[in-house]
C-alpha cells in the first residue's frame, strides 16, 4: 500500500511539473521570458533633436541642440530651452530599462495611455530617426507601510504591440507644454561680486545700494544686514515662470535696476507696470519678456530705500 502511495505521489508531482512548463510555454510568453534588457538603445550624447508630440494636446513640440544649447520650437514661436528639463528628459531615455511586459494586445494600448493619446517622442540624430516612443500613464507603487514606495511608467515602441512598465516618472519628463520648456533664467548673479545696486524709480524714490569698506550703505546711511542679504540671494538666482511675448515696450523702461561689480556693470533689470497689476521685466541674462505672476516676484526684484535701512 505504502508503495502503490509512493507512486501516486510521484505520478502527481510529474503532472505539476508538467503543467507548470507547459503554462509557461503557452501563456503569454513575452510577459514572462525573453525580457529585452533595454528597451531602446540610445547614445544620449548624440541626439540632437527630439520631437514630442503631447498628450495634453497642441502641436509638436520640437527641442533642436545648438552647440551646448538647446531650442525649443512649436509652431511659428521659438526660444532657449530650459537645459535642465532637457537633460533630465535625455537621462530618463538613457534608463529605458523594462520592469515587466504587461500587454501584447493592441485594444489594450488606450488602458494603458500608448495609442494616439499618449505621449508621442521622436528620438534623433543628425537627420536619421533613431526611435519613436509612446509614452503613457505612470501608476505608483506601496511600500509596506503604506507610502510611496516608488513609480513606473508605460511605454510602447514604434509600431510595435507589446507595452511595457518602466521604472520612473518618464510621462513627467515629456508630456511638457511649450512654455514648459522654456529657459526660466532671469537672474543668475553671483552675490560676492556685487559692489553696487542703482534703483532708478519714478518721481524721486530713485536710490543707491552700494558696499563701502565691506559695509553696506544706502545713499549713504548704513544699511540693515538681513535684507540686503536676502535681496542678493534673489539676484543670484531668480527665475520668472510667465512669459510676456505679446508685450511690446514702448521707450524706455519706468524702473531700472542696475547691478554692477567693482569692475563695471553685471546685469541691468528692466520693469514695466502692466494694467492688470502685474509687471513686465526683463535683464541681460536673456533678451526675454517675463510677467510677474505673483505678489512676492514683484516685492523680490521691486524694493525701496525704507526696506534696506536699519
Amino acid at each position: 500500500m505504502k508503495k502503490l502511495n509512493n507512486t501516486w505521489l510521484i505520478a502527481a508531482l510529474v503532472v505539476l511539473v508538467g503543467a507548470f512548463f507547459i503554462s509557461r510555454f503557452f501563456r503569454a510568453p513575452g510577459l514572462e521570458s525573453n525580457l529585452r534588457q533595454q528597451l531602446v538603445q540610445l547614445d544620449t550624447a548624440a541626439i540632437t533633436q527630439l520631437r514630442v508630440r503631447p498628450a495634453s494636446g497642441g502641436e509638436e513640440i520640437s527641442l533642436q541642440r545648438e552647440g551646448v544649447n538647446w531650442k525649443v520650437t512649436q509652431g511659428s514661436k521659438s526660444a532657449f530651452a530650459d537645459r535642465s528639463a532637457v537633460n533630465a528628459a535625455l537621462s530618463s531615455l538613457s534608463a529605458l530599462k523594462p520592469l515587466r511586459m504587461v500587454s501584447r494586445k493592441k485594444d489594450k494600448w488606450n488602458d494603458f495611455q500608448v495609442g494616439d493619446g499618449g505621449t508621442q517622442v521622436a528620438v534623433y540624430e543628425a537627420d536619421r530617426q533613431e526611435s519613436n516612443l509612446h509614452i503613457g500613464k505612470t501608476n505608483f507603487v506601496q511600500n509596506q507601510q503604506g507610502g510611496f514606495g516608488g513609480a513606473y511608467t508605460y511605454v510602447r515602441v514604434g509600431d510595435e504591440d507589446e507595452v511595457y512598465a518602466i521604472d520612473g516618472f518618464l510621462e513627467s519628463s515629456f508630456n511638457r507644454t511649450y512654455s514648459d520648456w522654456r529657459n526660466k533664467n532671469f537672474l543668475r548673479v553671483s552675490r560676492d561680486a556685487v559692489s553696487k545696486i542703482t534703483f532708478t524709480y519714478p518721481a524721486d524714490s530713485s536710490f543707491v545700494l552700494e558696499k563701502k569698506d565691506s559695509v553696506w550703505v544706502v545713499n549713504g546711511q548704513p544699511a540693515a544686514i538681513a535684507p540686503v542679504d536676502t535681496y542678493l540671494g534673489h539676484l543670484a538666482f531668480k527665475n520668472l515662470n510667465s512669459f510676456a511675448d505679446d508685450f511690446q515696450p514702448t521707450g524706455a523702461a519706468p524702473v531700472t535696476i542696475k547691478v554692477e561689480a567693482r569692475g563695471g556693470p553685471l546685469e541691468t533689470i528692466e520693469g514695466w507696470p502692466l494694467p492688470n497689476g502685474q509687471w513686465a521685466f526683463r535683464s541681460t541674462q536673456q533678451p526675454v519678456i517675463f510677467t510677474s505672476e505673483s505678489s512676492s516676484a514683484i516685492q523680490d526684484l521691486l524694493r525701496g530705500k525704507t526696506y534696506f535701512m536699519k
